[in-house]
């Protein structure tokens, strides 16, 4: 993607290792932010995307809200902005 952007990753304690690979990448456009203890109420998902959007604070023109399971296609993020910019 050519615009500017920068990735949170939280680290919600899964076992699957993305947040030690994250943290070898050594990217200014990545902050691996350490998920708090799970709050009552919610369930592990939706508290890790709530800290995500905390951590992003209000400067973003666009949230992409995404899993490390999720493999996106090398243009998905430069679609989505034109598409967004395109349809207002």
């Amino acid at each position: 993607y050519p615009g500017d952007f920068r990735i949170i990753l939280v680290d919600d304690s899964s076992s699957d290792g993305t947040a030690e690979i994250a943290r070898t990448v050594g990217s200014e456009r990545l902050q691996v932010v350490t998920g708090a203890p799970l709050a009552a109420g919610w369930t592990g998902k939706l508290w890790a995307v709530s800290q995500g959007i905390a951590a992003a604070g209000d400067a973003p023109d666009y949230l992409l809200l995404t899993d490390a399971d999720i493999a996106h296609a090398p243009d998905s993020v430069r679609s989505l902005v034109a598409r967004a910019v395109a349809d207002d």
